[in-house]
Order: C-alpha cells, then sequence, then structure tokens
C-alpha cells in the first residue's frame, strides 16, 4: 500500500524487501536426476503462471503449476512421472514458465 500526501511525501506499507525483482527460472537440481528434481520459479508481481514439462516431440507432459500466484519465489519439483502419475522413460524433457511477458525454458535429463 503506497501513501502519498499533498506535499509528496510517500509511505509505502508491507514492502517485501526479498521480493524477486524479475520473473524467473533456475536451473533444476540434481540434473541428471532420478527419481525427483528440484527448481525455483520467481514472480516480481502477482501474475497467472503455467510451469509445464514437455518431451522432445513438444508434448504436453505434466503441469506442475497452472494459476495466480502472489510475490516470491516458489520451490517446485518434478518426480519423473506424467498427468496420470505414471514413470516417464528415461529421456530429455523441458521445463517451460509462462507468466505474462515471461517466458523460459529449461532443458532436463531424466535417467532411470
Amino acid at each position: 500500500v503506497r501513501i502519498k500526501d499533498a506535499a509528496g511525501l510517500a509511505i509505502t506499507l508491507g514492502g517485501n524487501a526479498n521480493a524477486p525483482k524479475s520473473f524467473g527460472l533456475s536451473q533444476n537440481y540434481p540434473n541428471p536426476f532420478n527419481p525427483i528434481t528440484w527448481f525455483t520459479v520467481d514472480a516480481p508481481k502477482v501474475s497467472t503462471v503455467e510451469v509445464v514439462v514437455y518431451d522432445v516431440l513438444g508434448r504436453k507432459v505434466k503441469t506442475l503449476m497452472n494459476g495466480e500466484i502472489a510475490i516470491g519465489s516458489y520451490p517446485l519439483e518434478w518426480d519423473g512421472t506424467d498427468g496420470q502419475s505414471f514413470a516417464v522413460p528415461t529421456g530429455i524433457y523441458f521445463i517451460r514458465v509462462t507468466a505474462d511477458e515471461f517466458s523460459a525454458v529449461q532443458k532436463i535429463m531424466l535417467m532411470k
């Protein structure tokens, strides 16, 4: 909340010093992974964010996040399963994050 008086003085309440400055997708770890990999999605403002795993042919494997989130950093994990909770085969996959005008992709490798 920002309050400004007639003299031009401004008071900011509820500021978050640890808030991310920009959208971001961290590199997953470990990479290659088995059975779980972790990564972080950063949001500098309230946004609708979608995080999806794709295979090398561009087919959607699993949606990890889809909806509005508040400002902050969100740790996520993928356990190497598809949308029906079946294990996917060893191979290269891509994590894609989209939010407002931001889009990022990370290549990850699942080894069994």
